[in-house]
C-alpha cells in the first residue's frame, strides 16, 4: 500500500515510526467495505434501484395527481360556494318580494271583504224596503181605487128660503151636478161653511148627503122649534 511504502522511507530516514492501534485499521477496513461501489453492483442491486425509482417516481406522480385533484375540488367548491350564494341572496330577495306581494294582497282582499260585508248590507237592507214597498202596494192595490175629486159650495137661496119663518122641523135641500160623470159612485163629504141665524132664538141646525149619483148630488139643510135660519152655506167634496 502507498501508506506502507511511506511508512518504510521514513523509517529509513532514521525516524522512530509511531505504531497505530489494531482498531484503528480495522474500522476503517469496515468502513471501506461498507462503501457501495457501482463498478461491482450485482443485478439484483440495479433492479431494486429500479423498483425503488418507479416507486419514488409513482409517488411523485400520486402525490401530484393528488395535489391537482385537491386544486380542482377546492376551486369546484369555491364556485359552487360563490354559486350558491348568489343564488340563495337572489332566492332570498325573491321570498322578500313575495312576502310583501302577499302582505299587501292580504290587505287588499281585507279591505274587499269589508266593502263586500258594507255591500251586502246595503243590499239587505234594499231588500228589506223593497218588501215593505210591495206589501204596501198590495194594500193599496186592494183599496178602492181614486180616479179623481171635485168639490164646491153650496148656499140655501135668499129668495125663497123657508128656513127663515115659521116653527117647527123645516128643511131646505140643495142639488149639485157634477162636471164629469164619475165611472162609480162617489165618496161625498159635507162641513158648514157660514151661517147666518136670528140671535134671539136658539141656533139648531143639522146637514146631511140626502142622495147621491155618479153625476150629481143633494144635500139636505134642517132646522126645528122657533130657530131661524138666513143663510147657511154647505162645502162639500166628492172623490171616486
Amino acid at each position: 500500500m502507498p501508506g506502507g511504502q511511506q511508512q518504510s522511507q521514513t523509517n529509513t530516514e532514521g525516524t522512530t515510526p509511531m505504531q497505530q492501534p489494531q482498531t484503528d485499521w480495522q474500522s476503517r477496513a469496515d468502513a471501506a467495505a461498507n462503501i457501495h461501489n457501482p463498478i461491482y453492483a450485482t443485478k439484483a442491486d440495479a433492479t431494486y434501484d429500479a423498483d425503488a425509482n418507479n416507486k419514488a417516481n409513482r409517488r411523485s406522480v400520486c402525490k401530484r395527481l393528488l395535489l391537482t385533484a385537491g386544486l380542482v375540488v377546492g376551486l369546484v367548491v369555491v364556485t359552487m360556494l360563490s354559486y350558491l350564494t348568489v343564488n340563495i341572496f337572489s332566492v332570498s330577495e325573491e321570498m322578500a318580494k313575495l312576502s310583501a306581494e302577499m302582505a299587501d294582497m292580504e290587505t287588499e282582499m281585507a279591505a274587499k271583504d269589508q266593502k263586500y260585508q258594507q255591500l251586502q248590507d246595503e243590499i239587505d237592507q234594499l231588500q228589506t224596503e223593497r218588501a215593505a214597498k210591495e206589501q204596501r202596494i198590495q194594500v193599496l192595490e186592494q183599496r178602492n181605487y181614486i180616479e179623481r175629486c171635485e168639490s164646491g159650495v153650496l148656499s140655501t137661496p135668499r129668495d125663497v128660503n123657508i128656513l127663515k119663518d115659521g116653527s117647527g122641523t123645516r128643511y131646505q135641500e140643495m142639488t149639485a151636478t157634477f162636471s164629469k160623470a164619475f165611472r162609480t159612485t162617489p165618496v161625498v163629504t159635507i162641513g158648514f161653511m157660514y151661517l147666518d141665524t136670528y140671535r134671539h132664538q136658539n141656533t139648531r141646525i143639522r146637514s146631511k148627503v140626502q142622495s147621491k149619483s155618479t153625476t150629481g148630488l143633494t144635500v139636505c139643510i134642517e132646522t126645528w122649534e122657533e130657530s131661524r135660519l138666513y143663510l147657511a152655506s154647505v162645502y162639500w167634496m166628492a172623490c171616486a
